[in-house]
């Protein structure tokens, strides 16, 4: 937990010392953690060397046990990053299978944490859509679980372990986006997609309650 203003300190400093890397997206400094990458083999070399020379000429070191040298996977905040980013199966299974909430402070626990999740998940809106108008009320109020909340609560739940893999763009992808709209739930959705090598695929889901 360190001392307060410490977590800014580490991420002002290391901006100082990799500003032009980090500007130019070769490094990126996530909590306390770099991650250095490339589109290429190649791209990758040129890219690590850059960033060691930057932390030589700051009189800065890494620990050789702490570094990981082109990963096939890694996991930054809870996601699985490789060819595509998943989510780590840890961050779901508990919502999947947690207790419904006594309070609403519980259920807006419950739908933020399920929210950080809505881009690999579809129609997560029309899921929580109910459940957010109850999260409105009081914190401390207690929740009344009628049998039709509990299904949605339940139906939520259901379609977590449903959740997909989705495929990073680049800058050269052909991307796009199909919208839908539905009167009956009051909503709209989206969905993107990019075509890499003649191939069609799934970038994010997107949906919101009206």
């Amino acid at each position: 937990m360190g001392m307060p203003g410490s977590e800014r300190a580490l991420e002002e400093l290391m901006c100082r010392v990799l500003c032009d890397l980090v500007e130019e997206g070769v490094v990126a400094n996530i909590a306390d953690d770099l991650y250095c990458g490339g589109n290429t083999q190649l791209e990758l070399l040129q890219n690590w060397t850059r960033g060691l020379q930057a932390l030589q000429k700051s009189g800065l070191n890494l620990s050789a046990t702490k570094t990981i040298i082109a990963p096939k996977s890694t996991n930054i905040l809870g996601w699985i990053w490789q060819l595509t980013i998943q989510t780590n199966p840890h961050r779901f299974s508990t919502l999947s299978v947690c207790p419904s909430p006594v309070k609403v402070c519980g259920l807006r626990s419950f739908s933020g944490t399920y929210k950080v999740l809505a881009r690999v998940i579809p129609d997560y809106a029309s899921l929580l859509g109910k459940l957010d108008d109850v999260s409105g009320r009081e914190s401390k109020e207690s929740i009344q679980w009628s049998d039709e909340l509990s299904d949605i609560f339940s139906q939520a739940q259901k379609a977590l372990p449903t959740n997909c893999s989705i495929f990073l763009t680049q800058q050269n992808d052909q991307i796009w986006i199909v919208t839908d709209g539905s009167v009956k739930i009051h909503g709209l959705g989206a969905t993107l997609y990019k075509t890499r090598d003649y191939k069609i695929h799934v970038s994010g889901f997107f949906s919101g309650k009206l």
